[in-house]
């Protein structure tokens, strides 16, 4: 049976490759996101730790590495609380302080071992295995204050951020709250054992830390993939099976030359670090090295690759579609789903879970609402289906098309706005990429037949207003309505307080409009049109104001009436309102779309009233 020093031995090198590897994976995945880098480094600054470990239980030659005492975990919990930061969507000046704040104090830290080796103190040469054999410095309490304070605040900041809504946090948000309440557990078990000089073992908080490395690696690459509409259980499989598969030959043969040669075992360590650390970085490298001497031939490529693409743009978009359903319904839990796009032709399906599932005929799963739409078991009679939810794909200010999700296991309606917040947020994903590749499919002829329609659109229009000037009158406008209010609404909007433009909107000749117009003005003009439109929009914006004085910070129930009130009437930037909010930009766009809404079906109510108070 293995020894206590044996177990802990092995849990080290195991943390060790896990926490090199997953640090490699998640960069490599996406090399342009902050979250990856400070991911990565924060797993790679564990692995000084449970390499210094290694190496105290199994020293090389006889003798201890005394520059080197794991000084690199000090850098982990700061950058684990500036990870929690990025990932809950909340980065006020406040927040970023406290980042370079850990950051100066772990530098401290480490400037006064090296100078002094009063930090983590020597270690007394008994079995390294327990908690006493390490004697600590004068300046360890300030270690176990940045190893406990950081932490906790990642885990409160990251529980905070869960119960908020429009935050992209929510599917994984359990992993990572869980990841941190261990690296905390563990660290606080560490440090204090050290610290009052316990007769315990390490290996338990040694578990747990590398318990909580390995939840944040797969949480954050599971986050990345999913905010890039990418599913990554097979690539994440695939890599781990292949690093498995390396490191275990390698070890093999190691293995076998300390058998026979009595090579040292430290030297597993260090051919473990060197095979991980080459076979991960080996295709970037390739391909780095494939541009800098292959140049010319990587531009043909390009050009070839770019000419393929126009041609297999329809399926790659539909494949990539595909993969953003797929890992949808795995993260909610959804045993069914379907995204189905409004084509000129008719609604067409462009992606099923699972492949080739058709959508039931359900008129109540063929309707495309504006806003999410739950779908009960009466209407779904006949399909085999309990409860499902439909989500709108909105782009550029039209429906694109809707995602239905069905068959979920567990709670059969999605209660929590933060669940409906996830769905929007990766709906909002889905409809991006169909927008881009629709305009990608219709750049080539854009300009030409942009031009065409222009002239025929122009010659059209004046032989229809030719017409009605001929005939005497104008055909009657229909009643307004919501839908059709919107985009002038948003238009007018944008113009707030230019006057003359607002004049000639087709918003001025609203009959709810000319009860604006003062009645001392005895000639009305453009302007005073275009002033009586300003006050009608501001006046329609005040009703979506809550009632009560406006708390601090503001609620959920003031984002639509700040938001409005903010952009168009003071004139503030976006991001000042999402900073204001503390909300991401899609979740800004979604609570704008829906203020615009609730102002358009305002505008049309009062004008109906000020038709019939008229007539």
């Amino acid at each position: 049976m293995l020894s206590l020093s044996a177990w802990t031995s092995l849990v080290n090198l195991l943390a060790l490759a896990a926490s090199l590897w997953l640090g490699l994976y998640v960069v490599t995945r996406n090399a342009r996101a902050r979250v990856s880098w400070l991911a990565g480094l924060t797993l790679w600054s564990l692995s000084g730790y449970f390499l210094d470990s290694f190496l105290h239980l199994n020293p090389p030659r006889e003798r201890m590495l005394a520059w080197w005492t794991g000084w690199t975990i000090l850098f982990s919990a700061p950058l684990w609380f500036h990870l929690c930061v990025l990932l809950a969507h909340r980065e006020p000046t406040w927040h970023r302080y406290v980042a370079w704040g850990g950051y100066l104090w772990a530098a401290a830290l480490v400037l006064v071992e090296l100078v002094t080796g009063n930090v983590f103190g020597v270690w007394s040469g008994g079995p390294f295995a327990y908690a006493v054999a390490q004697q600590p410095g004068r300046w360890y309490p300030a270690v176990f204050m940045l190893l406990s304070v950081a932490p906790l605040s990642s885990a409160v900041l990251l529980c905070r951020a869960s119960q908020r809504a429009g935050t992209p946090l929510l599917g994984q948000r359990g992993v990572l709250v869980s990841a941190t309440v261990l690296a905390l557990a563990g660290g606080l078990y560490l440090t204090l054992s050290v610290w009052f000089a316990l007769q315990v073992a390490i290996l338990p908080g040694q578990v747990a830390l590398a318990l909580a490395l390995i939840l944040l690696g797969y949480g954050v690459a599971r986050y990345n993939a999913l905010v890039e509409g990418r599913s990554t259980r097979v690539d994440f499989c695939y890599a781990l099976i292949a690093i498995l598969v390396v490191v275990g030959v390698y070890l093999l043969v190691t293995y076998i030359s300390y058998l026979v040669f009595e090579i040292p075992f430290a030297v597993f360590i260090f051919v473990l670090m060197l095979v991980i650390v080459t076979h991960s970085l080996y295709e970037w490298g390739a391909m780095t090295l494939e541009r800098l001497f292959f140049r010319r031939h990587y531009q043909q490529l390009r050009a070839n690759l770019r000419a393929f693409a126009q041609e297999a743009e329809a399926h790659e978009t539909e494949r990539l579609i595909g993969a953003i359903l797929q890992s949808l319904c795995e993260s909610v839990g959804c045993g069914r789903g379907w995204i189905v796009i409004a084509d000129p032709t008719g609604p067409r399906t462009a992606a099923a879970y699972p492949a080739g599932q058709r959508i039931p005929p359900c008129e109540a799963l063929r309707e495309a609402p504006d806003e999410v739409q739950y779908v009960d078991e009466s209407a779904l009679r006949g399909t085999g289906l309990r409860t499902a939810i439909t989500v709108p794909l909105f782009a550029g200010g039209e429906v694109l098309g809707r995602i239905v999700l069905a068959q979920r296991v567990g709670p059969a309606r999605w209660s929590e706005p933060r669940e409906q917040e996830l769905l929007e947020t990766v709906a909002d994903r889905v409809a991006s990429v169909i927008m881009v590749a629709r305009q990608q499919q219709a750049s080539a002829q854009q300009i030409e037949l942009a031009v065409g329609a222009f002239r025929e659109r122009e010659r059209a229009l004046r032989q229809e207003l030719q017409a009605a000037l001929a005939a005497g009158s104008v055909a009657e406008e229909p009643e307004p309505s919501a839908a059709r209010l919107r985009p002038l609404l948003e238009d007018a909007l944008r113009h707030l307080y230019d006057y003359a433009y607002l004049g000639e909107h087709e918003l001025a000749d609203l009959t709810l409009v000319e009860t604006y117009v003062g009645d001392g003005v005895q000639v009305v003009t453009n302007l005073d049109r275009g002033r009586a439109l300003s006050q009608m929009l501001v006046d329609v914006i005040e009703k979506l104001r809550p009632y009560g004085p406006a708390p601090t910070p503001l609620t959920r129930e003031w984002e639509q009436y700040t938001i409005l009130h903010d952009a168009y009437v003071m004139g503030a930037l976006n991001r000042e309102i999402m900073a204001k909010l503390y909300v991401s930009e899609s979740s800004f766009n979604r609570a704008r779309r829906r203020a615009v809404r609730g102002v358009a079906r305002a505008a049309a109510e009062l004008e109906r009233a000020a038709t019939r108070g008229s007539g």
